[in-house]
């Protein structure tokens, strides 16, 4: 079997772009699952496998040498910029790419649910059982699933997570202080784990608790539609949310600092000031 071609999955249910976000996920999942069984029979992703597998003599180590190939072979690229860019359009709820067709592509990218795909189709190849998991983790989309990534079954039945997109190391998950609700499909997706998060309690309206809890984010904080998201990977800094007017405000006195002020010391102290406040929101809100 050669590639298979480039799916974009429409909503087709009645409720269009109303579809409750647990209909949508399921939807996408049960495609995701159909890719990574259907990505057995190419042989680029088993000689890919054979290779990952003879790297490491553990099964441990084999699945590390997964993650640290995908995450180095795919950059990630939202599925708005891919829709635009191969379709011309935008209103689909995900872009999915096959494994076989991501190995083909001149410059592989895609978004977390193309790295999920491509680790759990190495993963099972290599004889893994494996699975899918789905987070609702994001601040401004309270209850939305809104991340996902792989996972594998070792021999001694820890799980293993593969977060190839967001992971900063293989085993790395989503802190769970940021998470709302994290569910876990098998390969057949079926659900075989559901459980809310600490921030589905921190999240909740203060009106429904008994009391605030300590640093929680104060409601009606603004927020700058459209504006970049980045991931630096750099400890302490991590992601720079500039939708988030605070973001402004603690980077660009960083940044001030470090031209404006005259001494080294006064630049350094400057500039840790700033990015230490940023640091404790951050530790304070979960997300920021």
């Amino acid at each position: 079997m050669s590639a298979q071609p480039i799916v974009l999955q429409r909503d087709r249910t009645a409720h269009g772009v109303n579809t409750p976000t647990r209909a949508v996920t399921e939807q996408t999942v049960k495609k995701m699952c159909e890719h990574i069984r259907n990505a057995q029979a190419d042989p680029m992703l088993q000689e890919i496998a054979r290779r990952i597998a003879a790297s490491s003599p553990s099964p441990a180590g084999q699945l590390s040498a997964i993650w640290l190939w995908v995450k180095n072979h795919i950059k990630f690229l939202h599925d708005d910029v891919l829709t635009r860019v191969l379709f011309n359009e935008s209103d689909h709820f995900e872009l999915l790419i096959s494994p076989p067709v991501m190995l083909r592509m001149k410059a592989p990218s895609g978004d977390c649910d193309d790295f999920t795909m491509l680790a759990c189709a190495l993963a099972c190849a290599m004889g893994f059982p494996w699975g899918i998991v789905t987070l609702a983790c994001d601040r401004k989309r309270p209850g939305e699933y809104s991340h996902v990534y792989g996972c594998a079954w070792l021999p001694n039945g820890i799980m293993a997570p593969l977060d190839c997109s967001h992971g900063k190391y293989p085993g790395w998950e989503v802190p769970s202080h940021d998470v709302q609700r994290k569910t876990i499909w098998n390969s057949d997706a079926r659900i075989v784990s559901d459980e809310p998060g600490p921030a589905a309690m921190r999240d909740r309206p203060t009106s429904d608790l008994t009391s605030p809890a300590l640093g929680s984010v104060p409601a009606g904080l603004p927020v700058i539609e459209g504006m970049p998201v980045v991931d630096t990977g750099i400890p302490g800094i991590g992601t720079l949310d500039f939708t988030n007017p605070l973001e402004w405000l603690t980077i660009g006195g960083a940044a001030a600092s470090a031209f404006l002020l005259s001494s080294a010391t006064s630049k350094v102290a400057g500039v840790a000031g700033f990015l230490g406040v940023r640091y404790v929101l951050q530790q304070m809100w979960g997300t920021w």
